[in-house]
């Protein structure tokens, strides 16, 4: 209640920043080198552009880009229209969908700016989100439709295809004006059925050029026979009794949870079991043949579902639901023309989207039988099995319940592939300061005879303060290099003078540079009693260098640099224990260098001999996008003939890292983009085609037939 009085309080105030963000929308989109055409960059290209997202966050920013998705989705026509509209009044710049002003994004977004002030639960800031969809985006056709309405008026685009003839008022309407809404509605659904009924009959011309025969194209598999008797006095069935008759065996089919590893790549033979049943009731009813209509319809869906069990896209387990609703399809192409057509059919929706949320899903039968989402596919596949009978509704309610499930699953591995990939840029970027950390260190030493007061200081705290000044601020900043000058300046401090004028540098820098040293030691909050003792031994070997004295790593200096040799070690060893828990040793001053081992990076790298810019496979892997599926072949985990399937969750240019997770947002693999242009080559890795389900296989069934239809002419 506190909230909802709190928001009628800032309503007015809220309103008024709505309506000057979209005005100020309207003064940029003129403007080439406005924010609003500015383009933006969704690939990750920079080591900070992936951070922590906190819980509360992350909800408001699914929910809000879920909204923004709905809108447009359902508005795309009218919004086309006044895209192209705007972008012919704009003179300067190109108008686009992404930079309408009036588009849901910007409208969702002048909302959320609008709302900040409001201080409030999550939960019920998502409640106030929820009404301004219900109330502001699901009339937004009535926006769309009045801004191209004034515009066509204007003389902007008037002969642009269904173009408004009026203006879209909110008042209530007359009874004659409410029936005059249903006739246009009538005549709406009756346009449908025309155009439902134009595309099935071009699937009929289709399937009769092959009516008879079986053949192949291409590898895709296409017939169309006879089925029942084939005497001229076979009675025709009628469709009613079919779509009995097709329930009778949908309801004897085993459940799906007693799938066994020979049933899942099985398809239904309709069309043989209803020639069977057709051959019993012989005796009874006489020959019998299924119309040539219906043949068609269960002939075509035999082939959508031939091509959807041969789809390597999928994984078998969820090949093998699928396939146990060919029978139901049938029936709803049958009693609904439309299901070809119409891509937004809740039939196909639901077919897509069992196909879409399998995807992901790898590993044997036994591991999948305790996934959640494999268990929701499972039981929605059963349900449809069991209570489908001619009522298409069906689909609607188990569609809807499907959906719902799979946003609370997303929005959990959302949260948790966030999370992956903050700690993979963290750890990049660990694995880069520590190895240019390692470098810088290493020139400074390079050539110099280091004595061990220097040594301690190098190898452990100006290491670190060195470390961490490159995680804060990178590489090329100012604080970096002037702390890599510090560690210079602190070698030439113990380096015996040339002359008197290299005498006099040093006695002015030593001071200095002791408060540098001190104060890079208490950034890393090092411990003041070591400090002390470093320091101490440090300005002792600096005074016998300014008196002239000859220090005693000088005076022991042998014919071979070992000395060098052992900070190079010691160096090494220390940055690559940044980060890592503290082992109980007695810890050493110097390390012997074994100069015939390489320092190991973090992420172990297997040499690979570089390929050209435009190899196929490395073009191929440079532009893959984030967010593709791709399955592994063969792991370790998953053994032979059982492919991981993963995410590309994010590219870390910055440190050459692919990383992938599965389809709970956990990491599962990490590549280079050059190893993954060799796993492309070797087909070890491949893309996977996550393309809609049904309209990839509708596609492909027809290409087929149209092939075939060519060949015979």
């Amino acid at each position: 209640m506190a909230t909802m009085r709190e928001f009628r309080l800032l309503r007015k105030g809220l309103e008024r920043k709505l309506y000057q963000h979209i005005a100020r929308l309207f003064k940029e989109l003129p403007n080439p080198i406005s924010e609003l055409n500015k383009p933006t960059i969704s690939v990750i290209s920079s080591m900070d552009e992936l951070s922590l997202v906190q819980d509360d966050e992350l909800e408001e920013t699914v929910a809000v880009e879920a909204m923004i998705s709905r809108a447009s989705d359902s508005n795309l026509d009218v919004l086309d229209q006044l895209t192209q509209r705007l972008n012919a009044l704009t003179m300067s710049v190109t108008v686009t969908g992404a930079t309408n002003p009036l588009s849901p994004k910007h409208l969702v977004e002048a909302f959320q700016e609008a709302s900040a002030d409001l201080r409030c639960d999550i939960k019920y800031k998502l409640i106030v989100y929820k009404l301004f969809e219900r109330y502001v985006l699901n009339n937004f056709s009535r926006i769309a439709d009045n801004s191209n309405y004034l515009l066509a008026k204007a003389g902007v685009l008037a002969d642009l295809k269904n173009t408004p003839k009026h203006l879209v008022k909110t008042t209530t309407m007359s009874a004659s004006k409410v029936q005059a809404k249903k006739a246009q509605a009538q005549n709406a659904q009756s346009a449908g059925a025309q155009v439902a009924n134009a595309f099935f009959e071009q699937m009929q011309e289709l399937m009769a050029s092959i009516r008879g025969v079986s053949s192949g194209v291409a590898g895709a598999s296409v017939s169309n026979q006879v089925i029942g008797s084939v005497l001229p006095s076979a009675t025709p069935i009628k469709q009613d009794e079919l779509v009995n008759v097709l329930s009778g065996i949908q309801s004897t089919q085993p459940s799906t949870e007693t799938l066994s590893e020979s049933d899942w790549v099985s398809n239904i033979a309709v069309r043989e079991m209803l020639a069977n049943i057709l051959r019993e009731r012989e005796s009874k009813k006489g020959p019998e043949k299924v119309e040539e209509v219906d043949a068609d319809l269960i002939n075509l869906v035999s082939m959508l579902f031939d091509f959807i069990l041969d789809d390597k896209c999928l994984p078998v387990a969820i090949k093998a639901l699928i396939g146990r609703l060919q029978i139901p399809i049938i029936k709803v192409a049958m009693l609904d023309h439309s299901f070809f057509n119409k891509s937004s059919h809740p039939a196909r929706t639901l077919l897509n989207a069992l196909s879409r949320a399998g995807i992901g899903l790898s590993g044997l039968k036994m591991h999948l039988a305790k996934d959640p989402v494999y268990r929701k596919i499972r039981e929605t596949v059963q349900r449809v099995l069991n209570e489908f009978t001619d009522n298409v509704d069906l689909f609607v309610t188990l569609e809807k319940e499907f959906a719902e499930f799979m946003n609370v699953e997303v929005r959990r591995s959302v949260l948790i592939e966030q999370r992956t990939k903050a700690a993979e840029e963290g750890r990049a970027k660990s694995d880069v300061a520590k190895q240019e950390t390692e470098t810088a260190l290493k020139l400074c030493v390079e050539g110099k005879t280091i004595p061990p007061s220097v040594t301690k200081i190098l190898n452990d705290p100006w290491s670190k303060v060195l470390y961490l000044t490159h995680l804060k601020e990178g590489g090329d900043s100012r604080a970096f290099q002037k702390n890599v000058i510090i560690a210079k300046h602190l070698i030439k401090s113990v380096t015996p003078p040339q002359n008197e004028k290299e005498k006099k540098y040093l006695y002015d820098m030593v001071p200095m540079l002791i408060q540098r040293l001190q104060e890079g030691f208490e950034s890393i909050s090092y411990n003041p009693f070591d400090a002390n003792q470093l320091m101490s031994e440090l300005e002792a070997v600096q005074m016998e260098v300014l008196r002239g004295q000859v220090p005693q790593h000088v005076e022991a200096e042998p014919e071979k640099n070992d000395a060098v040799d052992n900070l190079l070690d010691a160096i090494s060893k220390d940055i690559r224990q940044i980060g890592q828990p503290p082992k109980n040793e007695t810890k050493s001053s110097v390390v012997a260098l074994d100069t015939s081992k390489k320092t190991v990076m973090v992420t172990p790298v297997v040499d690979l001999e570089p390929l050209p810019e435009d190899d196929e496979d490395y073009v191929t892997a440079k532009a893959i996008p984030v967010g593709s599926w791709v399955h592994i072949m063969d792991t370790a985990e998953n053994g032979v003939g059982n492919p991981l399937r993963c995410k590309l969750a994010a590219y870390i240019k910055s440190a050459d890292r692919m990383i992938f997770v599965n389809r709970n947002g956990i990491k599962v693999q990490e590549q280079t983009c050059l190893a993954l242009a060799y796993a492309f080559k070797n087909q070890t890795i491949t893309v996977i085609d996550d393309a809609l389900l049904f309209d990839k296989a509708l596609e492909n069934v027809i290409g087929s037939l149209r092939k075939v239809r060519q060949s015979a002419l």
